[in-house]
């Protein structure tokens, strides 16, 4: 009877070691956890990494949008008169023209328009929540920062300061124009 007893001690003693052997090639629940915690943290950074990206992106797309709203402008004054054609001169607009009727470049000074159009008034729908703003000031040949006092346009040196905003960028555009045929 002792034989048999011995073989049923043994048998319950080999089922525990399988069992031991068997919960040491299986996770446990700290290993389950740390893994989940690490590819989390894995995950988050490459979106976060994706989302900086596509920001960029966004960014300097308007950055190119609002340097070529600026430039197109800048063009277009620097293709006009620098003196006034008319007599007497005015600096400014001479009447509530459209810009198409601008004959020079003061012509320009405090124009603004949301959204950009084209010369002739036609709205540039490719570029919603833009705004062209221009400045043209009479400066002093040396300094293009002092504004000269001669009245009307009468200095050889106009700075033509051309602002484009959206929400998500601002670009200045200046130029300095001197007494020039177009």
């Amino acid at each position: 009877m002792s034989a048999p007893l011995h073989n049923a001690n043994r048998t319950s003693h080999n089922c525990g070691k399988r069992a031991r052997k068997r919960a040491g090639n299986a996770f446990t629940l700290i290993e389950l956890v740390v893994t989940i915690a690490i590819s989390a943290i894995v995950v988050s950074t490459f979106a976060l990494s994706l989302h900086q990206g596509a920001m960029n992106l966004k960014q300097q797309r308007a950055l190119r949008c609002a340097m070529f709203l600026s430039d197109d402008l800048m063009m277009e004054i620097r293709s006009k008169s620098y003196a006034d054609t008319q007599t007497p001169t005015t600096f400014g607009p001479e009447e509530a023209l459209p810009r198409a009727n601008y004959d020079d470049v003061d012509d320009y000074d405090g124009f603004s328009e949301t959204p950009p159009t084209t010369i002739e008034g036609a709205p540039l729908t490719t570029f919603p929540g833009y705004t062209r703003r221009v400045a043209v000031d009479n400066v002093l040949p040396d300094n293009l920062n002092a504004l000269t006092p001669e009245p009307n346009g009468s200095t050889t040196v106009k700075r033509i300061t051309i602002v484009v905003s959206s929400a998500d960028v601002v670009v200045s555009n200046m130029s300095a124009a001197t007494q020039y045929e177009p």
